[in-house]
């Protein structure tokens, strides 16, 4: 399920195929990135199988000469072309017609570590020892050592000692190097009308102690936070407001456990996120783990952490949000998915909402509660069957009942809902439903599970009517 934007939980868009041949010899995904031209439609690029393909409904096979043995690509646009670098490959470049091929230096080297920025007018790269940070000449790809362009060795600045560079990002008119365990952030003290100069820059924070551990997990939330996974949680860069006032915190809080559980089974270059500005989530991918962690960003809880949904009845490879806010994802069988729709792939599927353990306060912790009633209030686009269910004392089973819903439905008048929940979605009805309950114990658990096929449900309310006993 996911939060929308009048804050109720409504149960996800499903996901369908976008290209009905997969990819040859049907391999995992590795990657998914939007090329931007300068001029001309935009195009999607993808890995998988060790090779490059674009499109979307028809897949091409791009990746002429090139012998990459794996998929762990970063991409980026660059002055009207798409560069792509990873781990023990060359630097690589297309512009939109024939193949990718790698990027002949024309002075210097290019970078051929695994981390590629494009910002400032400039290529920035990290090279083999993930200790020196590489930029280009202003608006040119292939000169790396002449006036305009260097490199700077960080060997010197890590705040614990040694560290690697695992991801870089441009945020707020400033440079962010991320290592394992420091952050540095460069900035041009001139004010320099390039953005950034590299002649002028020099470090104006450093925050040791904490860093990124995966590549991919780095997000721009609207250009207002940088979120990233460190070995304590999703973390958030807040935007600079005054002069050294990079505050961290830690958004993931209320998940924190379960997430590094997750994340930590999984080999960091697998780790994917992706950021959706219109339904404002982002989500972490950890595909060993088959969990997609998806963070609502549009409404923080009151500590400043992000509440937490989980998406685990499909588990992609890799996932990407393009410039329209269509989401990707690709799947272990060489096929690219959108998120849209009300079914997964034609089925339906089932949304849940499970309260976390109860002893409804203070007064009447230590006493045994008797549940006698559940009732929900919520929005529904279609007729169809809930499943109230509630359990004790941290018990894995749950009492269950079944509950239909009815009533006259029809599509929303215009098609323009994004849930069919809005005012323009005429056939939405407010259901309120109440079902018998039984057992008792000191501590419960509510729930309800709502049957997804070509519907849409949001949950408001959820209460609980239950008499107080005698103190355990």
């Amino acid at each position: 399920m996911v939060f929308d934007n009048t804050n109720r939980l409504v149960t996800r868009n499903g996901w369908s195929v976008v290209n009905n041949t997969p990819m040859t010899g049907s391999p995992a995904v590795g990657q998914i990135f939007e090329y931007l031209p300068i001029s001309g439609s935009n195009v999607v690029i993808s890995a998988g199988g060790n090779k490059i393909w674009s499109g979307t409904t028809s897949l091409t096979n791009i990746t002429g000469a090139l012998t990459p043995s794996a998929d762990n690509w970063k991409f980026v646009n660059f002055n009207g072309n798409v560069y792509g670098l990873q781990t023990g490959h060359p630097l690589i470049v297309w512009n939109g017609t024939g193949n990718f091929a790698a990027v002949t230096a024309a002075s210097g080297s290019v970078p051929n570590g695994n981390e590629l920025l494009s910002a400032f007018g400039r290529l920035w790269g990290t090279d083999s020892t993930g200790q020196v940070l590489k930029y280009s000449q202003l608006l040119d790809a292939t000169n790396w050592s002449v006036t305009g362009a260097g490199s700077f060795n960080l060997t010197s600045v890590w705040g614990t000692g040694n560290d690697t560079i695992v991801a870089l990002a441009a945020f707020n008119n400033l440079l962010v190097v991320f290592g394992n365990r420091n952050i540095v952030i460069f900035q041009d003290g001139s004010g320099s009308p390039l953005g950034i100069d590299p002649n002028n820059m020099q470090v104006s924070d450093l925050i040791p102690g904490i860093g990124c551990i995966a590549r991919d997990t780095v997000q721009n939330i609207n250009g207002d936070d940088l979120v990233f996974l460190t070995s304590a949680g999703l973390q958030s860069l807040k935007r600079v407001i005054i002069e050294r006032s990079n505050a961290i915190r830690n958004i993931s809080l209320n998940v924190r456990d379960y997430l590094l559980a997750t994340a930590g089974s999984d080999t960091p270059s697998k780790l994917r996120s992706t950021y959706n500005a219109f339904n404002g989530f982002y989500v972490l991918l950890s595909p060993t783990s088959s969990v997609l962690l998806v963070f609502d960003t549009r409404m923080p809880l009151q500590d400043g952490t992000w509440r937490a949904t989980l998406w685990d009845h499909f588990i992609p490879t890799a996932l990407y949000t393009l410039h329209d806010q269509t989401t990707f994802y690709g799947g272990l069988n060489g096929q690219i998915f959108q998120y849209s729709g009300m079914q997964d792939n034609g089925v339906g599927y089932t949304g849940t909402f499970e309260s976390g353990w109860l002893d409804l306060g203070p007064e009447v912790q230590a006493r045994e509660k008797m549940l006698k009633r559940l009732s929900a209030l919520f929005a529904a686009s279609a007729a169809g069957t809930v499943t109230y269910k509630w359990a004790y004392d941290f018990s894995p089973s749950f009492f269950t009942y079944q509950a239909p819903i009815t009533g006259a439905f029809s599509t929303s008048q215009w098609n323009l809902s994004q849930w069919g929940l809005d005012s323009w979605g005429g056939g939405t009805q407010l259901v309120e439903i109440a079902v018998p309950a039984s057992s008792k114990g000191q501590y419960l658990k509510v729930g309800i599970d709502f049957i997804v096929n070509q519907s849409q449900f949001a949950l408001t309310q959820m209460q609980l009517y239950a008499k107080v006993g005698r103190i355990v």
